[in-house]
């Protein structure tokens, strides 16, 4: 949203969340400050999220990204579902989608069943220790 390009190959070697989204889905709105928590907790470990609306209207996207103070970069190109590039090479055509990406850049799925996305970032990324 900032402009920038988003090439999902600089993220490898690291665990990576797609989470698709759009302000208006409820589903979305929900998971939101519970990406949140999980970022907090497993980013230091080497989680990395990256965002995809499915907005058509950037100011709505905007105002979803300021109300979660969403930290991570979001792609907006202002087209919805099949129409928006992620969603077609991902297959993702609804929203609330939270693919899981390993370190070798294999997908591993569709965690939007967030205990089942904690248990197996616990595996995949481990604590850091205390120097």
């Amino acid at each position: 949203m900032e402009g920038n390009h988003i090439r999902l190959s600089s993220y490898r070697g690291k665990v990576l969340l797609l989470n698709f989204w759009v302000s208006w889905c409820g589903e979305c709105d929900e998971q939101a400050p519970l990406l949140l928590e999980i970022f907090g907790k497993y980013h230091p470990r080497g989680l990395d999220i990256v965002g995809i609306t499915y907005d058509k209207d950037r100011a709505q996207a905007d105002a979803f990204r300021r109300k979660h103070a969403i930290p991570w970069p979001i792609e907006f190109t202002g087209k919805g579902f099949w129409k928006n590039r992620m969603g077609r090479a991902f297959h993702v055509d609804d929203t609330g989608a939270i693919l899981l990406i390993d370190t070798k850049g294999i997908l591993e799925g569709d965690f939007r069943d967030l205990s089942r996305l904690q248990h197996r970032l616990d595996q995949l990324l481990k604590p850091q220790r205390n120097k």
